[in-house]
C-alpha cells in the first residue's frame, strides 16, 4: 500500500535544513522527541512557515501552515493509504459530502477521482477555510463550504486557532478563544442547494459525527450514500448532543452494513479493539459499492 511521505524540494528555502533535521529525526526515532514545539518557535521565525508549498498526497503543490500540526504531513506521510483502495472505487461522476474537510487532503483525493462529479466541502474555520479554498482552487468540480453542519441551523461558537485542530469543536470543549460560524442540518442544506443525489459522504467532525448524521437519517436513506466517518464513542459522549451511543444502531437499523477500517484499508465486521484498527467505518447499504455482496461475518478488502 503506497503512503505519501512529503518530499521538501518545494518547502521556503528560509529554515528548509531545520526541517529536513526534524524530519530525520522523527522518522529515524519513530518519535517527535519535542520537535513539535521546535516548529512552532520556527515559524515565528520564517513567516513562509505559516504558509508553505510542499507536495501533496496527490503529487502537486499543497499548502499547509506549520503552526498548526503541519509538521506532522512533513514528517508522517498524508496517512491515506487506508483510505485510498475505496476512494479509487467511486464513480468519476460521483457526488461526494467531505464534512469537516480542514485543509482539503481528502477533498483533493476525491477530486481527482471523481472528474465528472463534484466535491462539495464543508469546513468552519475561517482559517483553515481560507487554507481549504487555496488548496483547491484550480479543482473545478469542488465547491468549498463554510459553515459547519450540524443538529441546528443558525449560529455558534467554535474552538479559535490557537487550539489543536483535531481538538476544535462547536463546543469549545478544548478551552480558549471561540470565533461564530455558521451552523446548518445536512438535510436542510441539501434541499436548500437542490440536491438530488449523494453517492458518498466522508465525516471528520471530532464528536460530532451524531450531530451531523441522526437529524438526516430520512436524507440518507432516501439517497443511500456510502459513509466512511471517523467515530470515537468515549470522545463523542462529551460532545455530541445525542450521548455517543446512538449513530451506529441508527445506522444500521435504516439498513446501512457497517465495517470498521485496519491501517491496511481493510474492513471488518467485527469491532473488537485491535492496534490494527483505526477510528475510521465504512457503510453501505445492502447491493450497494463496496460492502454489498458481502455478509457481516466476512472479512472484506478494499
Amino acid at each position: 500500500m503506497t503512503r505519501f511521505y512529503t518530499p521538501l524540494t518545494l518547502l521556503p528555502t528560509r529554515g528548509r535544513w531545520i526541517l529536513r533535521l526534524a524530519q530525520h529525526a522523527v522518522l529515524s526515532a519513530a518519535r517527535g522527541m519535542g520537535l513539535w514545539r521546535l516548529i512552532g518557535l520556527g515559524a515565528r521565525i520564517f513567516r513562509n512557515w505559516s504558509d508553505c508549498p510542499v507536495i501533496g498526497p496527490d503529487g502537486k503543490p499543497f499548502w499547509i501552515d506549520l503552526r498548526k500540526g503541519g509538521f506532522a504531513y512533513v514528517t508522517t506521510g498524508w496517512c491515506t493509504a487506508e483510505i485510498e483502495p475505496f476512494i479509487s472505487t467511486l464513480p468519476s461522476d460521483a457526488i461526494v459530502l467531505d464534512i469537516g474537510a480542514n485543509i482539503g487532503v481528502w477533498t483533493r483525493l476525491l477530486s481527482a477521482q471523481c472528474t465528472a462529479g463534484h466535491v462539495y466541502a464543508f469546513e468552519p474555520s475561517p482559517t483553515t477555510f481560507r487554507r481549504l479554498k487555496k488548496n483547491c482552487a484550480s479543482r473545478h468540480n469542488v465547491t468549498c463550504v463554510q459553515c459547519a453542519l450540524v443538529a441546528k441551523n443558525g449560529m455558534a461558537l467554535f474552538s479559535g486557532e490557537e487550539v489543536d485542530p483535531k481538538l476544535r469543536s462547536i463546543q469549545n470543549a478544548a478551552g480558549g478563544s471561540t470565533v461564530e460560524v455558521a451552523t446548518r442540518r445536512l438535510d436542510d442544506w441539501a434541499r436548500e442547494k437542490g440536491i438530488t443525489r449523494i453517492d458518498f459522504v466522508k465525516i471528520d467532525v471530532e464528536g460530532f459525527e451524531e450531530d451531523v448524521l441522526m437529524p438526516s437519517l430520512e436524507l440518507l436513506e432516501r439517497f443511500r450514500p456510502t459513509l466512511c466517518f471517523e467515530f470515537v464513542p468515549e470522545f463523542a459522549s462529551t460532545r455530541s448532543s445525542y450521548g455517543g451511543t446512538n449513530l451506529i444502531p441508527a445506522l444500521s437499523r435504516i439498513g446501512y452494513q457497517i465495517r470498521r477500517l485496519d491501517k491496511e484499508g481493510r474492513a471488518f465486521a467485527d469491532f473488537q479493539a485491535s492496534e490494527d484498527w483505526t477510528n475510521d467505518y465504512l457503510a453501505s447499504f445492502p447491493g450497494g459499492p463496496i460492502m454489498g455482496t458481502f455478509s457481516s461475518s466476512e472479512q472484506i478488502r478494499l
